[in-house]
């Protein structure tokens, strides 16, 4: 059952690869993800060894950095790590090990023996140079592919709310998908916008915060048993300040549906 749920995500996306941090330290988690958001990965904090295996099942090319400072033991990952490699003939997904400490005999362990693609980052160094070596590792395994932007579909009855003023009426509807390149939306009261149309000041209300922008609608598409969507990009009026923002929504909802999977799993 979490197979298929996970699996249903799927069809966001054709492109690009995930990156799951295992046991993600504090600072790690405050500073360095941030950064690694903004440079437009997806990125996931997992707090359960347990899952990497129905993760790897669900997305065989994730890469995974494990914190090998927590969790385990020390031998303890050294076997579950040779598991997880030993489990498919030719693995796709990547490993890589984060630590405070570097000690040799561990990093000769996986980065020799176990030839682990992801490396062995020890994090106790600046933040920028933590930040340039694992940004180089994932440019490394090309995680990125051709996609440019992360989008996060949303869930039906949590689509936030849109509106923007169109011949001197109130045009009202719902945010089917963000990124900070753009968004797709539905349209309340049968109305349509025209391709090329320019809208400005598109008021979004994103969990309680509400952001301006301006975009350009560039096409629509049927949708089965539903209204048009009509995909519109941001024009180069939205600032960076707001794309950030829409950066950091996209990332915690896209969090919080993988908490979910994962809780329902847990409740079967």
């Amino acid at each position: 059952m979490m197979l298929y749920y996970i699996k249903t995500m799927e069809s966001r996306f054709n492109e690009g690869k995930r990156v799951f941090f295992v046991y993600p330290h504090s600072v790690f988690q405050e500073n360095l993800i941030q950064n690694l958001v903004n440079q437009e990965y997806e990125i996931y904090l997992i707090k359960d060894h347990t899952y990497i295996n129905t993760i790897i099942e669900a997305y065989p090319d994730a890469i995974l950095f494990l914190n090998i400072d927590k969790g385990l033991t020390r031998d303890e990952w050294e076997k579950f790590i040779r598991s997880l490699l030993d489990s498919v003939g030719q693995p796709t997904f990547r490993i890589g090990i984060i630590s405070y400490e570097f000690e040799k005999p561990l990093a000769e362990l996986y980065l020799m023996e176990l030839s682990l693609p992801g490396g062995y980052i020890q994090l106790k160094q600046s933040l920028d140079k933590a930040t340039s070596i694992i940004s180089k590792t994932l440019e490394a395994n090309e995680v990125r592919g051709r996609r440019k932007y992360v989008r996060c579909q949303m869930e039906p009855e949590r689509a936030p709310d849109f509106n923007v003023m169109m011949d001197g009426a109130l045009v009202k509807g719902k945010v089917l998908d963000i990124s900070s390149a753009g968004m797709a939306v539905s349209v309340s009261g049968g109305m349509e916008f025209q391709k090329n149309l320019l809208l400005r000041d598109i008021q979004i209300n994103l969990t309680g915060r509400r952001l301006r922008v301006s975009g350009v609608v560039i096409g629509f598409r049927e949708s089965s048993g539903g209204p048009k969507v009509f995909v519109l990009l941001f024009d180069k009026s939205v600032d960076s300040e707001t794309r950030g923002t829409i950066r950091n929504f996209v990332n915690k909802r896209l969090q919080e549906q993988l908490d979910q999977k994962f809780q329902s799993q847990k409740a079967l």
